[in-house]
């Protein structure tokens, strides 16, 4: 087909207007959204170790959380203000305390503390909580228990031997060594002596008996149970106590 110029002309002026028509809007540009930040959760702190066992021994009364860590221990001599706080600390409440009228003991407590079944007897004659004895003849607390736990706290001896165990496995310093008490109106009970510890002599203070001294921890069967029913400690053997 033949173009004239008239029809190039034309065809010109249709173009045009087409390229005016054509889109003015900005070419999109991506941008980028910042990741928001999202802390990590913290870790669940472990519980703390709870007291699981209340050890009543010839020398000294430990305290023992559920890893088997000692985290607390008092002796005999510690002035009883201290061992109370301690052992109201591990049980978890408060004792009932008393003035006894008498002890069922040899000698008196001036005071007597008991958490259900663990008794602490205070001996100081000056009647002043806050006054230690003097290490090693003249302790100022006794124990006496009658129960194997306390709230769910165990407490125990040598060996972890407890009130209610057979008194046949008791793991005795001697087995031979047993005392047999006979007491008027009363049954009949055999003493065991445990966890003996040795202290020095001093016979210008307790004459001739003032040699071989020791503490011990003494567990009672009463006659015909054949089961431990008390743990007292310290126990001398025949002097000051």
């Amino acid at each position: 087909m033949r173009i004239t110029r008239r029809h190039f002309v034309f065809l010109i002026a249709l173009t045009l207007p087409m390229v005016g028509c054509a889109s003015t809007t900005p070419a999109s540009t991506s941008t980028s959204v910042p990741t928001p930040l999202v802390e990590a959760a913290s870790p669940t702190p472990a519980p703390a170790p709870t007291v699981a066992r209340v050890s009543v021994l010839a020398d000294a009364i430990r305290v023992i959380d559920s890893t088997g860590t000692i985290v607390d221990t008092v002796d005999y001599f510690t002035a009883p203000v201290e061992v109370l706080r301690v052992l109201t600390d591990a049980f978890g409440f408060a004792p009932d305390s008393v003035i006894p009228e008498e002890c069922a003991c040899d000698g008196r407590f001036r005071l007597e503390h008991n958490w259900d079944g663990f008794l602490l007897g205070e001996r100081n004659t000056s009647g002043d909580s806050n006054t230690p004895g003097e290490p090693p003849y003249a302790p100022v607390t006794t124990v006496w228990v009658t129960a194997p736990s306390v709230r769910g706290v165990i407490v125990d001896t040598v060996d972890h031997a407890r009130v209610g165990d057979d008194v046949l496995a008791l793991p005795a310093d001697d087995p031979a060594f047993a005392e047999h008490y006979s007491v008027p109106y009363q049954p009949d009970r055999t003493y065991f002596h445990m966890g003996t510890i040795a202290l020095p002599d001093d016979q210008a203070r307790f004459g001739a008996s003032g040699s071989n001294l020791s503490y011990s921890v003494v567990v009672t069967s009463t006659a015909g149970e054949g089961v431990v029913s008390r743990i007292i400690a310290p126990v001398s053997n025949g002097f000051g106590l």
